[in-house]
């Protein structure tokens, strides 16, 4: 699945090929994490060389999860930006 590559789809974005190609290699693990925890990915875009990702996790333990993994591959923040809320939970009506 070429998360990355299919978000910008056909020379939308500035950088590289090869710069694109690195980032999808590097990042992929978390976008398959995020698929496997079923955030709602709003947009995944690129800036300059920066991945920046706007989601909705389901939970906070999901939210926590993504972030200590990108934490883990980008420790200072300096390549993926990751702005991510949670989902509103569901509000019950009384009789």
């Amino acid at each position: 699945m070429d998360f990355i590559h299919r978000a910008f789809g056909g020379g939308a974005h500035t950088a590289p090929h090869e710069t694109l190609a690195a980032l999808e290699q590097k990042y992929r693990p978390v976008l398959e994490l995020a698929a496997r925890l079923k955030l709602d990915i709003l947009t995944l875009r690129l800036v300059g060389e920066r991945v920046v990702l706007e989601a909705t996790a389901p939970s906070p333990e999901a939210r926590e999860e993504i972030l200590r993994e990108l934490e883990l591959l980008d420790p200072n923040g300096e390549e993926f930006q990751a702005h991510i809320t949670l989902a509103a939970a569901p509000t019950t009506r009384a009789r």
